[in-house]
C-alpha cells in the first residue's frame, strides 16, 4: 500500500516538472514551403518562409541545446535576445535571400524571375523575426532544397546560429493538370473580358458626365459674359433745351394739374440693351432770368434701343427758363 502511494506521488512530481518545463519558452527555427511540390510554369506561386518563433506554451526538449553545438542549432530553450541576420540559401551554400539587423529583405538570386521578398528582424513576441521569398508561377530553377540560417545574440551576449532545411519539390504535368489549367485561363480571360467591358461603360458614363460637365461650364461662361456685358454697358449724354424752339404743343401736367408746353427729345442709345435699362437725368444747367420758374420733366417712353424725355414749361412766359441742359446716364438693370 505504501509502494503504491510512493510511487503515485514520484509519478506526480514528474508529470508536474514535465508539464512546467514543456510551458518554458524557447526559440525554434522553421522553414517551410507553401506548396511544398509545384508544377513548373503551371502553380500560381509557390511561398517560401523561414521564422524564429517563440516556443513558449509548447512541448520541446527541456535540457541542453538542439543541433550541432552552439552554432548551429534548431532550438534552444531560452528565447533569443537579438536577432542580427536570416538567411536563405541553396543546398550549395548559394545565397537566395537575406535580411540583417542593418539591411532590408533582399533578393540575391534570380532576382530577374518573377519574385518578391519581404521579412523584419524586429518580430513579435510569438514570431521573432523571419524572411519570405514569394515566386510567381516558379519555373524548374526554384526546384531544390534551401537551407535557412538565422544568427542571434542570447541575453548572455554568446552567438547562436539556428539552422534548417526544407524542399520544393516538383511534379510533372499531367493531361489533367493542362486542361485544368487551360480551363482556368479561359475562366480568366472570360472574367477579364466583363471587367473590361464593366470599365468600357464606366468610361463611357464618365465621358457623358463630363461632356454634360463641359456643356453646364460653356452655359455657365456664356451666362457670365452676358453678365458681364450687361453690367458695363453704361451710357451718358446730354439733352439741350433752348429757350427758342418748337413749344407749341401742350399737355396737362398730371402732377401739377397746369396746362404746359412741352417738348419731346428721343435719344436713341449707341447699342441696344438686351432688357430694359433705367434711366437717371439731372440738371447739368440752366439759364433763366425770372425768379421764380415752373416746368418738369419725364420720362414718356422707354424701349431697348431709346428712350424719350419731355420737357415743359407752365404756359405763362413769367415762368419761362432760357436755356436747359439735362445730362443723362442709362445703365442696365441686373
Amino acid at each position: 500500500m505504501m509502494t503504491t502511494q510512493l510511487c503515485n506521488l514520484v509519478l506526480t512530481l514528474v508529470m508536474g516538472i514535465t508539464v512546467l518545463a514543456e510551458a518554458a519558452s524557447g526559440s525554434v527555427i522553421h522553414l517551410e514551403s507553401s506548396p511544398s511540390t509545384i508544377t513548373p510554369q503551371l502553380t500560381h506561386s509557390v511561398t517560401l518562409t523561414c521564422s524564429l518563433n517563440s516556443t513558449s506554451g509548447l512541448a520541446h526538449p527541456t535540457s541542453g541545446l538542439v543541433g550541432r553545438g552552439l552554432d548551429d542549432v534548431t532550438y534552444t530553450p531560452d528565447d533569443v535576445a537579438y536577432i542580427t541576420s536570416i538567411v536563405v540559401l541553396l543546398d550549395s551554400g548559394v545565397q537566395v535571400a537575406r535580411i540583417t539587423e542593418h539591411t532590408p529583405a533582399v533578393l540575391l538570386l534570380n532576382a530577374e524571375h518573377n519574385a518578391q521578398v519581404t521579412g523584419n528582424v524586429t518580430g513579435t513576441k510569438a514570431v521573432r523575426g523571419y524572411i519570405s521569398i514569394t515566386w510567381t508561377y516558379p519555373t524548374q530553377t526554384e526546384v531544390g532544397k534551401y537551407v535557412c540560417e538565422v544568427s542571434g545574440l542570447t541575453k548572455e551576449g554568446r552567438g547562436v546560429i539556428y539552422k534548417t532545411s526544407t524542399q520544393i519539390q516538383t511534379t510533372e504535368a499531367s493531361i489533367s493538370d493542362l486542361v485544368s489549367h487551360i480551363h482556368q485561363m479561359k475562366l480568366d480571360i472570360a472574367t477579364n473580358e466583363a471587367d473590361l467591358k464593366t470599365k468600357d461603360a464606366e468610361i463611357a458614363n464618365m465621358t457623358t458626365a463630363l461632356s454634360t460637365k463641359d456643356a453646364e461650364i460653356s452655359d455657365l461662361k456664356t451666362q457670365l459674359s452676358i453678365w458681364r456685358d450687361r453690367s458695363l454697358h453704361v451710357e451718358n449724354g446730354s439733352i439741350v433745351i433752348p429757350m427758342f424752339t418748337d413749344w407749341s404743343k401742350t399737355y396737362t401736367n398730371p402732377k401739377f394739374g397746369h396746362t404746359m408746353q412741352y417738348r419731346d427729345t428721343t435719344v436713341r442709345f449707341t447699342r441696344a440693351y438686351s432688357s430694359l435699362p433705367s434711366i437717371t437725368w439731372n440738371v447739368g444747367l440752366m439759364e433763366h432770368s425770372k425768379d421764380a420758374l415752373l416746368y418738369a420733366v419725364e420720362l414718356t417712353n422707354l424701349s431697348t434701343v431709346d428712350f424719350t424725355l419731355r420737357v415743359a414749361r407752365y404756359i405763362g412766359a413769367t415762368y419761362h427758363f432760357d436755356r436747359l441742359v439735362l445730362e443723362w446716364t442709362s445703365i442696365p438693370r441686373l
